[in-house]
């Protein structure tokens, strides 16, 4: 006779077995610590280039990786050694005083501070015309004081010079060989890194692990992220956020970087309409911001309407722009009496670099400039549009930054009452009246209407569960160190 309560139990187990793989088979794939791979999101190539003074986010973690600074930013965005174990700040702020660990060169020669002197020089001149060359304009001084003490003195203090070191723009090379604390090898596309370790000698070596990157279009890097094939994608923004959506990926998977910076429409006329400053302020009311960052429901944006982040620490007391307090239906109303009121051609073009994104930004700002009574259009050529869509995240953690990026030298509609203001508060020891000055420029600024700001910038990645090292970073930096539980020597 049939051992019927057998069979039972049988077929019980089976279903369960099933069903076991049957979820394992539905979940994200394991993550492999020991050899990650990471794909770097990337509009301009897919070749790395780290010897380039102006680096693409795949170049410049390669470079911070393999030839790193006096000082390092870790994972979370704070400072933390590089070449440097430790240093001094004078009372003042005008002199820096670094102590240099025991660190080697590539090639094996210990790096002693007159190399760093030299090198940090040559990467001063490389700086291409920028806010971070400008910074770089306030060294009096780089003077090697011993064989492993190294001083920078500098004109006024510099609220955040130390984050200005940390900029992968600044890893410092003795020639081609740099200090690591990774080393790379290049495999096709790929570049294949590993950790410089200290071995029971006291002597370096490489880490058997490897942690390999890759720069990719959005849509290759989500394809292989959905495949298995990448643990962790760095860089990603709002001109890729639709395809992120389209790709259905458990929002636990999806960190947002908490980044401020500038995101929105910087004024270039072409025209005489946005040469009217009564027209470029009608423009900022007309945008829908929560409608424009609503549209994806992926991750939540917040809306801006001033040119410095009103959290920024330091920051003065700044009214926003009175029109803010009106809803949008009253916001566009007024907005298409100005334009109504103004001369000449109500058409103007946008510039913005091509994506799903930004298809999306350009096709509701054209609905909303539409209600006020002009006509936008896309520009082929950043310098072609009346109006360029800019997306920048600040490597400073103050005003200065945002105020010097929409300065005369880089912006058209701007004021040199307010660049003087800016150059007098970096010039002033006192920071209370550094505060001051700071927010009176950026209160004439805010008057002129040449930024017109849309939100805070959008940094996301997708970060494959387990993957160890990976933290959510104000800076949006993402040391590959860091990845798989490394630590550096």
């Amino acid at each position: 006779m049939a051992n019927k309560r057998g069979d039972e139990v049988k077929i019980t187990s089976f279903l369960s077995l099933l069903l076991t793989l049957l979820f394992f088979a539905g979940c994200s794939p394991s993550v492999d610590n020991e050899n990650p791979m990471v794909d770097i999101i990337s509009q301009g190539g897919e070749n790395f280039n780290v010897g380039k003074a102006d680096l693409n986010v795949g170049s410049a973690l390669l470079r911070a990786s393999t030839a790193q600074g006096l000082v390092n930013l870790d994972k979370q965005g704070r400072i933390v050694p590089g070449l440097a174990s430790r240093w001094v700040v004078s009372d003042d702020g005008l002199s820096f005083i670094f102590r240099l660990d025991h660190i080697w060169w590539k090639n094996g020669v210990q790096v002693e501070a007159v190399d760093i002197a030299n090198a940090l020089r040559q990467r001063w001149r490389a700086l291409p015309p920028g806010p971070l060359a400008d910074e770089m304009k306030y060294i009096t001084q780089i003077k090697p004081m011993t064989g492993r003490v190294i001083e920078i003195r500098l004109t006024s203090p510099r609220p955040g010079f130390l984050e200005i070191l940390a900029q992968p723009e600044l890893g410092l090379t003795n020639g081609q060989f740099g200090s690591g604390p990774m080393q790379a090898k290049q495999s096709g596309k790929i570049m294949q890194l590993k950790l410089r370790v200290i071995d029971a000698k006291g002597q370096p070596l490489l880490d058997e692990r490897t942690t390999s990157i890759r720069m990719s279009n959005a849509k290759t890097a989500i394809a292989n992220y959905r495949e298995g094939n990448s643990d962790l994608i760095l860089n990603g923004d709002f001109n890729a956020l639709p395809l992120l959506q389209a790709a259905d990926i458990s929002s636990a998977e999806i960190i947002a970087d908490p980044v401020a910076g500038l995101y929105g429409l910087l004024v270039n006329p072409q025209g005489a309409l946005l040469e009217s400053k009564e027209a470029r302020m009608a423009i900022a009311m007309a945008v829908d911001r929560p409608r424009l960052l609503t549209a994806y429901n992926i991750l939540t944006l917040k809306e801006a309407v001033t040119l410095v982040p009103e959290a920024m620490p330091g920051r003065g007391k700044l009214d926003r722009p009175s029109w803010t307090n009106d809803n949008i239906e009253t916001r566009k109303q007024q907005a298409r009496e100005i334009i109504a009121g103004v001369s000449g051609n109500k058409k103007i073009s946008l510039y913005a670099p091509n994506g799903p994104g930004n298809d999306h930004i350009f096709n509701m700002l054209k609905e909303d400039f539409a209600q006020i009574g002009i006509q936008l259009t896309r520009a082929d050529k950043p310098m072609s549009g009346d109006l360029i869509l800019v997306d920048e995240v600040s490597y400073l953690s103050n005003s200065y930054w945002y105020l010097r990026m929409l300065s005369c030298r880089y912006a058209a509609i701007c004021s040199k009452e307010a660049d003087q203001m800016v150059d007098e508060a970096m010039a002033n020891d006192d920071l209370n009246i550094r505060a001051a000055k700071l927010t009176e420029a950026e209160a004439i600024l805010q008057q002129q209407y040449g930024f017109i700001p849309i939100s805070q910038p959008l940094r996301w990645n997708l970060v494959r569960p387990g993957l160890i090292g990976f933290d959510a970073s104000p800076r949006y930096w993402h040391p590959l160190w860091a990845l798989g539980n490394r630590d550096p020597i």
